[in-house]
């Protein structure tokens, strides 16, 4: 049966697939780096490792901004920064510009992207939610799958600040028109989340949160006093040290032995894919499997 929250599943899926290409495709960039400026591999790679620190930290400010401005206005926030930072990195000509362009400003994009796309999904289900984030996260974490060969083939016919003119309108226009169409809570739009019983009226929607908030707030100091909140964190850092370093060098390696760029970035693009054979069951087992008793 057709739902809205499905279409917000659609959207969160294109806007997570556009914004997470750059992050997840740097190792792309590297090689292109490297020969266009001359820097150090190790200069370049605090790149990635700035960037992931600060989304890392800013995460947590970034949930408090959605709950507090509400969705739509932290991802009008997260699409300004998406969009000058593609921009200003057409115009680096020094490391600590690709520190401050790439780490910092597209780093405060990342966070409140990933912060708060799913979160908004996960709003419009009662049922179905684990099958709604396996979705989402499976097809919304193909954007390097998708974008690696398109951006190795950018830059291997045209140079880096072009490259990026064009990166900077594609992206923008599309990421700017998919934020205008996602709503926030299923009451903006006067609908209940899907799988709800229909015992209740509909919501509506108020310009004064303050319950919202509170119970946000009761409901993270509780998370952060259990042992499971931290084992979460703990799992999901080691995991993603793990994999970034065949995700930040694969590319590079390859290239350094012979291979073409364009066909390297092809590597990128299988452990992408790959990921959904994990990404799309995980979320659902809990919610569609339960144990019984």
């Amino acid at each position: 049966m057709y739902h809205y929250a499905w279409v917000v599943v659609a959207i969160a899926v294109v806007l997570q697939v556009t914004t997470n290409a750059i992050s997840q495709a740097f190792s792309v960039l590297i090689p292109v780096i490297l020969e266009e400026f001359e820097w150090s591999l190790t200069a370049i790679s605090l790149a990635y490792v700035f960037r992931s620190v600060v989304g890392a930290v800013l995460s947590p400010a970034a949930g408090w901004i959605g709950d507090r401005y509400g969705a739509r206005r932290s991802l009008v926030a997260a699409t300004g920064c998406y969009i000058i930072g593609l921009l200003l990195l057409s115009t680096i000509t020094e490391v600590w510009q690709l520190y401050l362009y790439y780490s910092f400003v597209l780093g405060i994009s990342q966070a409140l992207f990933r912060v708060n796309i799913p979160t908004t999904v996960a709003a419009w289900f009662r049922r179905k939610l684990g099958v709604a984030v396996g979705v989402q996260q499976a097809a919304g974490g193909m954007g390097a799958s998708v974008m690696a060969p398109g951006l190795a083939l950018l830059l291997s016919h045209l140079d880096w600040q072009t490259s990026f003119w064009v990166l900077t309108a594609v992206g923008g226009v599309i990421v700017a028109t998919l934020v205008m169409l996602f709503p926030g809570e299923p009451s903006d739009k006067g609908k209940r989340p899907y799988g709800d019983t229909g015992d209740d009226p509909a919501p509506t929607a108020s310009p004064d949160s303050v319950i919202t908030k509170l119970r946000s707030k009761v409901f993270l100091q509780h998370a952060r006093r259990t042992r499971a909140f931290w084992n979460l964190i703990a799992i999901h850092h080691l995991g993603c040290v793990g994999h970034s370093i065949v995700m930040v060098w694969a590319v590079t390696y390859a290239v350094s032995q012979g291979v073409s760029l364009a066909s390297a970035s092809w590597i990128v693009s299988l452990y992408s894919f790959a990921s959904i054979a994990s990404r799309l069951p995980c979320p659902s087992w809990p919610t569609e499997w339960e144990p019984s008793g």
